[in-house]
C-alpha cells in the first residue's frame, strides 16, 4: 500500500497474499485489519469481503464497522473514524445494510456470500480496489462445489476488480481438495503469482501434535492432547482442548 501511494508498479505477485494459518491464528483479524489498512494509507478504495455465506461476511463486515469506531481511529484517522451504513442495491425489495462507506464517500466495504451477484459493484466511480476471501471453503463442501467456487472466483469476482485491484485469501486448509489447498498445492492456476505468508504451505496451529482419545465414566469420548507445542504463543494447549471439544 506504501508503494502504491508513491505511485510504484506493484508486481502481480505482491498484489495478491494467501494467510493460510491454523484456525485461532488471526487469520480473519489481519484480513480485516488490512482492509482498513487500505482506506488509512490511500485514503480511498472499495472492498469486496466475500464469504461463503451473506451471514459470515456481514459477520466480517460489523466487525471492521466495531473496529473503525473505537476512539483509537477518532484520533488518527479521523475521516476513517465514523462509517456508515448503507445498501449496495436500490432495490427495496432486496434492501439489506451489507455496506459500510467513510472518509467522506472515499473508502467503503461491501459484504457478500460467494454465489452473490459481484459483477458492477462500485463506490462512485471507482471499482473493487481489495477483495478479501474470508472463509470461502466449507467443511461439507463436496467436489461439484467446490469446482462451481472456483468457477464463481476465477470468472466473476476477479474480473470484478480495478486494474490495480488486489486480493486477499484468508483460509484454514480444511480438507486436501478444498480452494485453499488446491491454491497452495497448485492444483488450480487461480492466484499462480502470489505470496504466501508464512512460507509456501499452511501454518499449523502446532507441531510435534499428539493426540489419543480417551472415554470418561459415562463412556463419553474426548479427545486429550498428550504433547503439542503451539506455534503463535497467544493460542496455547488450554484453547486446542477448547476447539477439540466442541
Amino acid at each position: 500500500l506504501q508503494r502504491q501511494k508513491r505511485g510504484e508498479v506493484i508486481e502481480a505477485k505482491d498484489r495478491a497474499v494467501i494467510i493460510p494459518f491454523g484456525r485461532g491464528n488471526g487469520k480473519s483479524t489481519l484480513a480485516e485489519m488490512a482492509a482498513i489498512a487500505e482506506g488509512c494509507i490511500l485514503g480511498t478504495g472499495y472492498v469486496l469481503y466475500l464469504s461463503d455465506s451473506p451471514l459470515l461476511a456481514e459477520e466480517h463486515l460489523y466487525s471492521v464497522k466495531a473496529i473503525l469506531e473505537n476512539g483509537v481511529f477518532a484520533k488518527y484517522y479521523p475521516d476513517m473514524a465514523s462509517p456508515e451504513m448503507s445498501s449496495s442495491t436500490q432495490s427495496k425489495g432486496k434492501y439489506t445494510q451489507d455496506t459500510i462507506v467513510t472518509n467522506q464517500g472515499k473508502w467503503g466495504m461491501t459484504a457478500r456470500g460467494l454465489t452473490a451477484n459481484v459483477r458492477g459493484g462500485r463506490i462512485g466511480t471507482l471499482r473493487f480496489t481489495l477483495v478479501v476471501n474470508d472463509d470461502i471453503d466449507s467443511l461439507t463442501d463436496s467436489l461439484m462445489v467446490i469446482e462451481k467456487k472456483k468457477r464463481i472466483i476465477s470468472r466473476t469476482v476477479f474480473p470484478a476488480m480495478a486494474k490495480h485491484g488486489k486480493t486477499i485469501f484468508a483460509q484454514s486448509l480444511i480438507t486436501q481438495n478444498s480452494i485453499a489447498s488446491q491454491i497452495l498445492d497448485r492444483k488450480t492456476d487461480i492466484l499462480s503469482e502470489r505470496t504466501v505468508i508464512g512460507g509456501g504451505k499452511g501454518v499449523k496451529a502446532f507441531k510435534d501434535l499428539e493426540m489419543e482419545q480417551v472415554f470418561d465414566v459415562d463412556g463419553v469420548p474426548r479427545w486429550k492432547i498428550k504433547h503439542a507445542v503451539p506455534t503463535w504463543e497467544y493460542f496455547n494447549i488450554e484453547d486446542a482442548k477448547s476447539f477439540l471439544g466442541m
